[in-house]
Parts: structure tokens; sequence; C-alpha cells
């Protein structure tokens, strides 16, 4: 019972701290190219992340091509990330790279979806009467 309740709850916040982690790596570090390469990986993994928990509703893989599964019906965008995984093989750590546009773009447009998410999610998802009960049950 407990799990249900807050089951909507609790994967809020990795949402909001996803969220605040990929604007920063995107706006500061891919936005002015050139950027590191790495931080593409950042931000994707991070982004299709939150897809996960939203479709899901369970914590996310870390894993790029598992996650990359959540756009394959978008092929410019997953072949995007083909090339970039391959880039990645052959490349250094610290390798940068000129901006990649189908990627910048999908990018902004997520993190505009994701603006109005927190508007969203104000409406109570957690029933805290329920909750109180359910606590004074258990220390009964």
């Amino acid at each position: 019972m407990l799990i249900v309740i807050l089951g909507s709850g609790v994967l809020l916040r990795p949402v909001y701290f996803i969220h605040a982690f990929v604007l920063k790596g995107f706006r500061y570090k891919l936005s002015s190219p050139p950027g590191l390469l790495k931080k593409y990986f950042y931000v994707l993994r991070s982004l299709l992340a939150i897809k996960w928990i939203e479709r899901y509703k369970e914590l996310a893989s870390i894993v790029l091509d598992q996650l990359r599964k959540l756009v394959a019906d978008d092929k410019l965008l997953d072949g995007e990330i083909s090339k970039l995984l391959e880039r990645k093989r052959v490349s250094l750590e610290k390798d940068v790279a000129p901006a990649i546009t189908v990627l910048n773009k999908y990018i902004e447009s997520e993190l505009e979806r994701l603006e109005s998410y927190g508007e969203k999610s104000n409406e109570r998802t957690v029933e805290f009467d329920t909750l109180n009960e359910l606590f004074l049950e258990v220390l009964e």
C-alpha cells in the first residue's frame, strides 16, 4: 500500500534533479561550440532517463543503448546518437566537437517541455491523510 501511495511522488525528485543537471550541462557546456564530446552523453543520458521515469514509473537505466530505445522511432535522432557513439569509441576523453544540430534541437525541445513539468506536477500526488493514518497505525 505504501509503495502505491508514494510511487509518483518519490519519482519526482530524480526528475527535478536530472532536469537541473541537464539545464546546467547543456546551457553552459554545449550551447556554445566547441563542446566536450562526452557532455553530449551526459545530457542525452539524463534526458532519456527522465523519459524512462515518465514512461515506466521506475528509476532509469544508465546504459545509453537501453535508454535510446525510447527515441528509436525518430530515425534522424537515433542515427545521430549512433554517430556519436561511434565517435566516442575512437576519440579521447577530452575531445571537443562542433555543435551537432539534430542533438541540440532535441535537447532544446526536451528542456522546453520540461520547463512546464513543475507546473503540471503542482497537483498533490500524495494523499497525506492516508499516509498520516498509516503512520499512526504503525506507531500503535
